[in-house]
This record gives structure tokens, sequence and C-alpha cells, in this order.
């Protein structure tokens, strides 16, 4: 791995987890939705970019193109989280919070794919 890259992914994961910590900040500010929801909402913005960047990235870019690190490894690997949707999962079940445990589990995972193959489709259209 060159020096570009590793810069590449370090600056994209700066970006990243700065957008990750603004997005959970922002959904704090409706008084009706939690902590979880800022994951949630972090997680699905992630899925649709990847899903975007998987057809891009594999059908117009070479292997080893720095935007790939920066944006497919740094910026997309710091913004989505599965640490702290497991994290999360773990509170929901320690406070015996089945509804909320399993609805966060299931719009994580099913959203999360319909929106890797929404972006994927989009990217298609716009540059395929």
């Amino acid at each position: 791995m060159s020096f570009n890259q590793v810069l590449a992914i370090g600056v994209g994961g700066f970006f990243g987890a700065i957008s990750r910590y603004s997005i959970g900040l922002i959904v704090l500010q409706f008084k009706v939705l939690g902590r979880h929801h800022g994951t949630l909402l972090a997680n699905l913005i992630g899925c649709f970019v990847a899903g975007c960047c998987l057809f891009y990235f594999s059908n117009k870019l070479k292997e080893d193109h720095l935007l790939i690190y920066f944006l497919g490894i740094g910026f997309l690997g710091s913004l989505t989280t599965f640490s702290t949707f497991s994290v999360e999962l773990l509170q929901f079940y320690d406070a015996r919070h089945w509804q909320q445990l399993i609805t966060h589990l299931m719009m994580n995972l099913i959203m999360g794919l319909v929106l890797v193959f929404a972006g994927h489709r989009l990217a298609r259209l716009l540059f395929g």
C-alpha cells in the first residue's frame, strides 16, 4: 500500500467520522428520535452510497484508483458503523426493549440491503 493510498483512507475516514457524528447530532435535534436513529440513518446513507460506489468502482475505475481508498474504504468505513449498531442492540436487549431491538435490527438489515440495491441500480442508470 502506497503513502497516497494510506493518506486517502485516513482523510476519507476523518470525513466519514465527522459526518457520522454530525448525523447523530442532527437526529438528536428531533426530540422524538433516539440516538440509535442516528446510527440507522448513517448506516442507510452509507448503504446507498456503497451501492452506487460498487457499480461505479467496478465499471469505471481502475482497481487502485485513490477514490476507492478515500470513499470506499475511508469515508464509508467510518460513516457506517457495525460496532455501534451492535452495542445499541445489546442495550435494547439489556433493557428488555424487545420491540425496539427487533425494529432496529430489521430496519438496518432490510433497509440497508434495499438501499445498496437502489444505489447500485441508480449508478447503473447514471453511469452504465
